[in-house]
This record gives C-alpha cells, structure tokens and sequence, in this order.
C-alpha cells in the first residue's frame, strides 16, 4: 500500500513538474522544428517542409504557422487538401485574408458561389481597411478576374474618397485589362495626387500596348494640356513623346516646359545632351541649334556651338566610314568655334578634334600638329596641353620618328612629371605618356628597357594602360628566348604601324618561318592574315587561315583566325560559312575576347 501511494505522489510530482516547465521548453522546440522546415521549403524539399508546418499547427494554431502551409498548398495546386483546413480555420479564427484565401479556394475548386460568399463577407465585416480592398483585388488579379479585380477597386476608391494605394491599385489592374481609357485617367489623377514622375512613367509603358494606344494616350495628353499647362504634366507628356520617337514634339514640349520654369535653355540643352548620348543625332542637333538661335540670353548657347559640331562628327562617324567631304565640313564648324571663341575650353576641345580628324581622316599629319601645337602654344590649361603633346607623340611613333618621339615625352615628363592633379583625366594623359616611353623602347628593339617601363606602369595602375603594359609584358617574357624572330616581330609591329604594310607583311612571314611551332610565329601568322584582308587579298588570307586551323590541332590564335575567316566569309557573301566560322568560336572559345562581337555578328546575319 505504501509503494502504491509513493508511485502516485512520484507520479503527481512529475505531471506537476511538467506542466510548470513545459511551457518554458515547448515554444523553444517549436521555434526549432519551424526552422527546420524553413530550411526544407527553402532547399525545395516541400514534402518534408509541409510536413513538419502540418505538425507544428496541430499543436499551435496561430496565424505564423497558418501561412507557409497555405503557401506550400497554393504553389502545389493541392487546393482540394487545403480546403477542410481553410473551413476549420475559418471557423475559430475569421480575419480579411482568411475569407479572401477561403474564397480562392473556392474558386480554384469550381465553387463561385461560396466564393463570392468569402468575398462579399470580407468586404462587409472588414472593409474599413483600404487595405482588405487591394488585397482582395491582389487576389482577383492572380485569379486573372480582373472586372471583378476593378469593380472591387471602384468601390473601394469612392469609399475611401480617392485613397491612392487605392488608385495605384485600380491603375494596375488597368493595365492587366489592357483597359488604356480608364487606366490613363487614373494615371492622371494618381500623377496629380503624388508627382512621382519614375511610377508615372513606368504606369504609362504598361498602358502602351498598342498602336490605338498610343494615339489614344497621345490625344488625351494634348486635350488635357489645353485645359490644365501644368509643368509637372508637360514633364510626363515630353518623356510620352520621347519614348514613342516623337522627337519633334518632344522638342517643342521642352521649349515650353523651359518658358515656363524660365530655366534659359536649360531644359531644351538637357534634350539635346540625352538625345546626342542615345545616337539621336538629328534632332539632338535641332535642340542644340534652338539654344544657339537664343545667343547671349542663355548661358548654354556656347556650348550648344560646341556639341552641335560634335554631334554632327559622331552623327557621320555612326552612320559610315567619314568622307573627306563630310570630314571637311566638321574641320570647318570646328574652325569657327576656335574663331569666335578664343582661349576658351571650346576653342582648345575644337583644335583637339580638328587635329584628330585631320590625322585618323584627312592623312594630312603636318594639319594636325599645327594645330596640336597651337594647343601647347595658347597653353589655356594643363589639361589639354598634355592632350596635345600626347597626341603629338602618337604622330611621331606613326611617322618613325622615335627619336622626336622620345624628346617630346621627355618634354612632357619634364613638365607634369611630378604634379599630382586630382582630375583623373590628367592622370590618365601622364600615364598614357609613361606608357609611350615604354613603347618607344619597345620599337627601337630595347626590350629590357621597355620591360621595366612597363612593369612600374603595371604595378602602379589600375586601367586600360595597365592592362596593355601586362600583355606586352607576357608577350615579352614568353617570348624572349627567341631573339632573332621577336626582334623580327617587334619590326613587323611597327611598320605596319606606319602603314608600310608590304614590309610588314615580309618581316612577319619571316618570323612564320624562323619560330615553327611557337607560339610567336602562329600570332606573326595571324597578323599577316588581318594586313592581307585589309589589302582586300581574300583568297591568300583565306588559304593562310584555313591551312593554319587545319594544321594545329590546337591553334593558340584559333579564335582569331576563324573570326578573320567568318568576316572574309561575309565580304564574300557566303553567310552560311560565316555563321558556320563564328559559331565554331562559341563552342570551341568560349572564353575569348571575341564571343560578343561573335554573337553580334551571328545575331545581324541571321537578322537579315
């Protein structure tokens, strides 16, 4: 009897003893066993997940583990084994989402009428939230209801007196219904109410999804500017016109959108500078040319001058190789501007660009360091006098005139050497002229001494010239063993760099011949294909390449030969071969510096 009586008190101790520390350790456990099937739903192992959230909510029905088990349901399509846990939920716990959730059950099962039941319920017993309307109308949209969707949202926006999360909503589904008419009247009214020109603007491409669209949404924007000429509205109306290439009238809404905001040219200048970066050449010189025509009123005149002449170079540029006609006409526009703006940065950028041209197009070398050195002889800024000299150095190189060459970066060293200017740009100039003292040494065959140039620009920068001096440093040192044919190709380099094209082309052939096998006589081979397509002899350059892809059964410089062939195959109008050319440099090269103007090339052919 008193074991029996023990037994019973041991037993009540422990019941006692679990009930007041349970509670302690049970959440705890959950809280576990609830990241554990995070971590499965996570993972994409839903099985496992659903699971353990079924067995969590066995034991806590509250709203945190109510949703992941929706959740795993809806993406499931399970909707027929969510039900009976939806009914049940619904019954002890009704809330806004619960009805909206029970009536896409519903749905989703054919049953309209009870869903419908859900949602009328939700909108009587909660619909003093604005809130319940838009996730009620999230829900018709996903249903892909969307006249229920608007009509919900109608209702919602005349109760809740024009509610802009409301508005914002009802304009969405607008733009699902491909309803143009209402939706761009909403747009109209939520732009009026919050003036965020980004959401106006991303609202409207969702409206223009076709021609009548367009021309709708054009009309109406003309109609309501009659009525109300209020900027902000001109401001979306001008990007409307922009984003359908109505740059003429574009122009015009910015001339007034500038009256208006008295901002002397500024807004139409602005057009210009955008039209001008995205290749809108025409009318991007039509915008410059109306700030011109407003002279001494609008401090952007001057420089509408310069970027008027500068469009109209990058217009002919973009469009075909320059003519010297046309490369004339800009040297002339450019002329004027060093005429009438003199000792100006529009008269220095001007003298730089005729320089370049009369270099790169004209060929007249004498032209371009006359002007060069009216550059370095008005001396207006360090900046530019550094651009020239530079420039001028190029020049030299090009006419095999290292020894000039090497005085004048001297000269320049001398004189900018030591400054450290914070303006990158002219870092950037007095790097590129470190770099060209290093390539004078590398052209008069003195390697080691242009080793080292070339090592100090490697380690100290970060940018394009450090990325040249890396390659010639690799270029050297893999081939540096092989004296004769490097000092062969290294002569071949420059004089194909002074145009000397049939010397170039001996002098490569030779290093071909003296380095069989290397590395260095495929790359020696491979340039003396890119001189002879660019004298237009297609069938050698063709033999060269096909022989050489042929006979290596791993060609260092494959990518480069088959993109050369591939180009010979389209001048030859054998696109077939061509594709067949580029393609072999996707599967073969994946990792060359060729693969976008690979698939570029692929892409405009097939195009065609």
């Amino acid at each position: 009897m008193k074991i029996t009586k023990q037994i019973i008190i041991a037993v009540l101790v422990l019941v006692i003893a679990s009930i007041i520390y349970a509670p302690a350790v049970y959440p705890q456990a959950i809280d576990q066993q609830f990241q554990l099937a995070q971590s499965y739903e996570q993972g994409g192992d839903y099985a496992n997940a659903l699971r353990l959230y079924l067995e969590i909510y066995a034991s806590n029905k509250s709203e945190k583990y109510f949703e992941p088990i929706a959740r795993i349901y809806k993406q499931q399509n399970r909707y027929e084994e969510l039900k009976p846990i939806v009914e049940e939920r619904m019954k002890s716990s009704v809330n806004a989402s619960i009805l909206i959730l029970a009536g896409e059950v519903y749905w989703k099962l054919g049953q309209p009428n009870e869903a419908n039941v859900c949602w009328d319920r939700c909108r009587k017993d909660f619909g003093k939230d604005p809130r319940v309307y838009i996730e009620l109308a999230t829900t018709l949209n996903v249903l892909r209801q969307f006249d229920k969707s608007a009509n919900v949202l109608l209702e919602a926006k005349q109760k809740f007196n024009d509610h802009p999360n409301v508005v914002d909503a009802l304009l969405r589904t607008y733009i699902y219904l491909g309803n143009y008419t209402d939706g761009f009247r909403e747009l109209l009214y939520q732009y009026a109410l919050t003036k965020n020109l980004q959401q106006a603007e991303g609202r409207l491409l969702g409206l223009m999804t076709s021609e009548d669209a367009v021309k709708y949404i054009d009309n109406a924007f003309a109609r309501e500017i009659t009525k109300n000429n209020d900027v902000q509205l001109l401001i979306l109306y001008a990007w409307f016109l922009r984003s359908i290439k109505n740059y003429d009238k574009a122009l015009d809404i910015y001339a007034q959108i500038d009256a208006a905001n008295n901002a002397k040219g500024n807004e139409i200048y602005v057009f210009a500078e955008q039209s001008r970066l995205d290749g809108d050449y025409d009318i991007a010189m039509k915008a410059y040319r109306r700030v011109m025509d407003m002279g001494k009123s609008s401090p952007y005149a001057n420089a509408s001058v310069y970027n008027y002449t500068k469009t109209m170079e990058e217009r002919f540029f973009n469009k075909s190789a320059l003519s010297k006609e046309e490369a004339n006409e800009i040297i002339n526009s450019y002329k004027k501007i060093v005429s009438n703006f003199p000792k100006t940065d529009y008269s220095e950028q001007a003298k730089l660009r005729i320089a370049y041209i009369e270099d790169s197009i004209m060929q007249n070398k004498q032209n371009a360091m006359d002007m060069l050195n009216s550059v370095i002889a008005t001396n207006f800024s360090p900046l530019y006098v550094i651009q020239a000299m530079n420039e001028l150095t190029d020049i030299y190189i090009e006419k095999g005139q290292l020894n000039e060459a090497n005085t004048n970066i001297s000269s320049i060293l001398q004189k900018y050497g030591n400054q450290q200017k914070a303006n990158p740009q002219f870092q950037y100039e007095l790097s590129k002229c470190k770099y060209d003292q290093a390539e004078t040494q590398y052209y008069y065959g003195n390697t080691d001494s242009a080793l080292a140039l070339y090592y100090s620009l490697a380690e100290t920068l970060e940018d394009d010239i450090a990325n040249d001096a890396l390659s010639r440093i690799t270029f050297i040192e893999q081939n540096k063993d092989l004296v004769k044919p490097l000092n062969l190709f290294i002569k071949a380099e420059y004089l194909e760099k002074q145009g000397k094209y049939d010397e170039a082309l001996s002098n490569y052939y030779d290093v071909v011949k003296f380095s069989t096998g290397e590395a260095l006589g495929e790359k020696a081979l491979v340039s003396a294909a890119v001189i002879e397509v660019s004298k237009k002899n297609y069938a050698k350059a063709n033999k060269l390449l096909s022989d050489y892809i042929t006979d290596n059964a791993y060609p260092l410089y494959g990518d480069n030969a088959l993109y050369l062939l591939g180009d010979i195959a389209i001048v030859e109008n054998k696109k077939d071969d061509a594709i067949n050319y580029y393609a072999d440099i996707l599967v073969k090269y994946p990792r060359s510096i060729l693969i976008s103007d690979t698939r570029r090339k692929i892409r405009e052919i097939r195009q065609e």
